[in-house]
């Protein structure tokens, strides 16, 4: 089974815990960034990912996933320069 979901040339996102919950909040996380580059016309930053995925698994606190996701990525901050960006999060964001 995967673990580490691409979610842009920028940033990754692992996940550990239930398989059917991996499962099922990958593929969240995946139409939730879609819809964002719709919307917007940009890939999502990873600091902006980093905000979808706590308030994704704050959505479903009295039924939570059972994951724990790490988020490792880079901001471009212009002229060239990258901001690491590095997030891990409990059952409830």
């Amino acid at each position: 089974m995967q673990k580490v979901f691409k979610v842009n040339d920028r940033c990754l996102m692992g996940l550990a815990g239930l398989a059917t919950d991996v499962k099922t909040f990958s593929a969240k996380m995946k139409m939730k960034t879609n819809m964002y580059k719709l919307t917007e016309k940009r890939d999502i930053k990873a600091s902006v990912y980093t905000d979808l995925v706590a308030t994704s698994l704050y959505e479903k606190r009295f039924g939570p996933y059972f994951v724990v996701p790490v988020v490792a990525g880079l901001d471009d901050k212009g002229n060239g320069e990258y901001e690491p960006v590095i997030a891990s999060y409990d059952y409830i964001g």
